[in-house]
């Protein structure tokens, strides 16, 4: 997936894609399409927070060794924040 799909513009008709925006995202695009008085906005789409956790997961799996491999629950802590 390409960095343009991170981003939407209310504006944009996949903006509405709940999938990709969320509830609050899907209805301020709504809105906004509807034109309604909207302020301008964008959402971060679940395929950017997928990336990100992937990207982390992927760090820390190549970066673990057995001798030194913290607990699971730390692990995730730190792959969630």
């Amino acid at each position: 997936m390409n960095n343009a799909s991170f981003v939407l513009h209310f504006s944009e008709p996949r903006c509405r894609e709940v999938k990709l925006s969320g509830g609050k995202g899907r209805n301020m695009a709504i809105m906004v399409q509807e034109g309604l008085p909207v302020p301008p906005g964008f959402v971060i789409t679940s395929a950017a927070f997928l990336a990100a956790v992937e990207r982390r997961m992927a760090h820390y799996i190549t970066n673990t060794t057995v001798q030194d491999a913290a607990p699971t629950g730390q692990r995730g802590f730190h792959i969630r924040h």
